[in-house]
């Protein structure tokens, strides 16, 4: 039976291009980069980097699920760095 871990999460550099705010982060001693954050009409969420497959679908290069107040925190550190 699989059980929830919480994260432990940093925001290693958060920086806006062209209305996204990109976000750089550490997640439990991984180093993922190139994460967006990405307010939808289902909340706010964060998108991690992918690339575009032979079959013109998007595949993610790394994923972990996180909670609501997960990406809230996230948002939050991000405005500490602005």
């Amino acid at each position: 039976m699989a059980r929830k871990i919480s994260n432990e999460i940093k925001v290693l550099r958060a920086k806006k291009y062209k209305g996204t705010q990109f976000v750089d982060l550490e997640i439990n001693g991984v180093k993922v980069y190139g994460c967006r954050l990405i307010d939808s009409k289902n909340g706010k969420f964060i998108g991690f980097p992918s690339y575009k497959g032979s079959d013109g679908k998007y595949y993610s290069h790394a994923y972990i699920e996180l909670s609501d107040e997960e990406v809230e925190q996230i948002e939050n550190d991000i405005k500490d760095i602005e």
